[in-house]
């Protein structure tokens, strides 16, 4: 969306937009150093504001430094960093103190929940007349949760793929990780119980 806004309400030229997606291996080498990718972003005589999107920025060896040094270069560049693991991101915010603005994207609530399944069942003001859509509903965002990607699949065979990988992502890979669990199998009782 920020993409479609620069080049059509802001009238950037697509030369000055960079989506970089760090799943793809084989960006990772031009984080190597930051004139590594000031080189890439080709500043040369083109001094129009470069807007640079890194998505999975936590995958950059000290992430937090190499942006910062790269803000402290004071280039005209714009860098709008996301990423699914907020832990390992959440390692790097101290060293962008004063330098950086926050956006948390958070799951659906219930009620963003029911607007988007049933949108008329959202507007009716007497509750009691819909307890049983309610309660199905309720059932529903309780078995897959709030994130959108698994919202907006309709086969419940995918649901239940893409709720095993971020399982699998996010707990056994990003926690288990970040935190140095030892006995994973008591965790993953724990995480059981939980549930």
């Amino acid at each position: 969306m920020l993409i479609k806004h620069l080049l059509e309400a802001k009238r950037c030229a697509a030369i000055d937009i960079f989506y970089l997606n760090l799943d793809e291996r084989l960006l990772l080498p031009l984080f190597q150093s930051t004139s590594l990718l000031i080189d890439f972003l080709n500043f040369g005589s083109n001094h129009h504001r470069k807007y640079v999107f890194i998505d999975e920025f936590q995958k950059i060896p000290h992430a937090g430094n190499f942006i910062k040094a790269l803000f402290d270069l004071k280039l005209p560049v714009k860098i709008i960093v996301s990423g699914s693991s907020s832990l390992e991101m959440a390692k790097n915010k101290e060293t962008l103190t004063g330098r950086k603005q926050i956006f948390f994207v958070y799951p659906f609530s219930f009620e963003e929940f029911i607007d988007y399944e049933n949108p008329e069942l959202a507007a009716i003001e007497n509750l009691e007349l819909t307890k049983k859509n309610l309660q199905q509903l309720f059932l529903k965002y309780i078995t897959y949760g709030g994130y959108p990607r698994i919202l907006l699949e309709d086969n419940i065979e995918k649901k239940a793929l893409k709720l095993k990988e971020i399982h699998s992502s996010y707990l056994e890979k990003d926690i288990l990780n970040f935190i140095k669990i030892e006995n994973i199998e008591k965790f993953n009782k724990l995480i059981y119980l939980l549930a």
